[in-house]
């Protein structure tokens, strides 16, 4: 009788095992499922980066593309005037030390 009891025992184990690892499969293509619905509800992507609304095809407005132009020219030509100011700096440094 002993026998049959641990082997009743072990075949309940091995049913909670895999009743375990079936669910925390599941669990896991659920997790899978919602990030992609995430990524999908996050808009269109150009380059890996997200599109404005503005530039969304639906709503596609050239004066505020225009405007956007303007201010990241505006950006970059700051940028490029802190780089040149950054370049000569060490050039008289590089200068004086050598």
């Amino acid at each position: 009788m002993a026998q049959t009891d641990s082997s009743n025992s072990g075949s309940a184990n091995g049913n909670v095992a895999r009743g375990t690892i079936a669910a925390l499969a599941g669990a896991a293509a659920v997790g899978l499922a919602a990030r992609e619905a995430v990524r999908r509800s996050r808009g269109p992507r150009v380059f890996g980066r997200r599109l404005p609304r503005e530039l969304r095809p639906g709503t596609f407005d050239v004066k505020q593309l225009a405007k956007r132009i303007e201010r990241l020219a505006e950006r970059v030509e700051h940028t490029s005037e802190d780089v040149r100011v950054a370049s000569a700096q060490a050039r008289r440094v590089s200068r004086k030390l050598s």
